[in-house]
């Protein structure tokens, strides 16, 4: 099994629970590792792989195109569309959030695993 990251990607965008979220834009910080099916990248070829790009696109057409309150329906959304290529067997999502407190980072984890 061979893995994709995208690391430390920070989106500006407004998801809320508290009222007082539902005004000002937040910055978050989006960790994902995509496990894929492949063992070995014997070929200079993207089809062996998994564009991360497209991991990328995923997180912001999440972010952008609705209101959540719940980072935690934030990662199951971006799970269940990163699982739908058919390379990857499993997917880890972390929603970090950075402007809440001023001496530590709330953040929420999940995985998913492909079940075939």
């Amino acid at each position: 099994m061979n893995k994709i990251f995208i690391k430390d990607y920070i989106i500006k965008a407004i998801h809320w629970y508290y009222e007082e979220e539902h005004i000002n834009p937040q910055n978050f910080k989006v960790n994902v590792i995509a496990t894929i099916s492949n063992n070995t990248w014997d070929k200079d070829d993207i089809s062996t792989t998994l564009n991360y790009e497209e991991i990328k696109k995923i997180i912001d057409k999440i972010f952008f195109s609705t209101k959540y309150k719940l980072l935690e329906f934030i990662a199951e959304n971006i799970s269940k569309e990163i699982l739908k290529f058919e390379k990857v067997k499993s997917v880890e999502i972390e929603i970090i959030k950075l402007d809440i407190w001023e001496n530590c980072y709330p953040w929420i984890s999940i995985i998913r695993e492909k079940y075939e």
